[in-house]
């Protein structure tokens, strides 16, 4: 996942990228703003779903921060 959305080549996901990865996976695009039912706009939700992988708050989720979320919740590569 790291790599495919990598645009920058630091081995890091930041937020824009992350963005990328999350609508490419919902297969939207990044134009307008949606809003949802709690009143919360698209790019909110992604902010809340980034700062779940981005353990250490530095606004970048490492290789190993994208793999704690899966395991924390007891899920192995793999397996669905």
């Amino acid at each position: 996942m790291v790599v495919k959305v990598d645009a920058n080549g630091d081995g890091l996901i930041g937020f824009d990228e992350f963005c990328i990865l999350c609508q490419a996976m919902d297969g939207g695009d990044a134009s307008g703003t949606k809003f949802k039912d709690d009143g919360m706009n698209e790019e909110e939700e992604l902010k809340e779903a980034f700062d779940v992988f981005d353990i250490d708050k530095d606004g970048l989720i490492s290789f190993e921060e994208s793999g704690s979320v899966p395991c924390s919740l007891g899920l192995k590569e793999g397996t669905r």
